[in-house]
């Protein structure tokens, strides 16, 4: 009888996608995939790396949309930061 892997740290997992610890745990947060209720921390199985390394790709990929058209709205607003709105003296 084999003894159970034990189970995968989320410094372990960060290093099979490819990231660091920290970017993973917010990854992690914001698909609200909960920690070890015994330990506390986050712990994987070898077999779920791969369903969360598509999940991964697919959050990052959104985050640097939402990113890029956020640093867009930015730029657009500092366009009109300077324009008096219509009645106002510009000094």
């Amino acid at each position: 009888m084999t003894a159970p892997k034990a189970p995968l740290s989320a410094k372990e997992v960060a290093e099979r996608l490819d990231t660091d610890p920290k970017t993973l745990r917010v990854f992690l947060r914001a698909n609200a995939i909960p920690k070890s209720e015994e330990s506390g921390r986050y712990e994987f199985k070898a077999a779920d790396v791969a369903k969360l390394k598509k999940q991964f790709i697919a959050w990052t990929e959104r985050r640097a949309e939402a990113r890029a058209a956020a640093k867009e709205a930015r730029a657009a607003a500092e366009q009109y930061d300077d324009t008096p709105f219509p009645g106002e003296d510009s000094e």
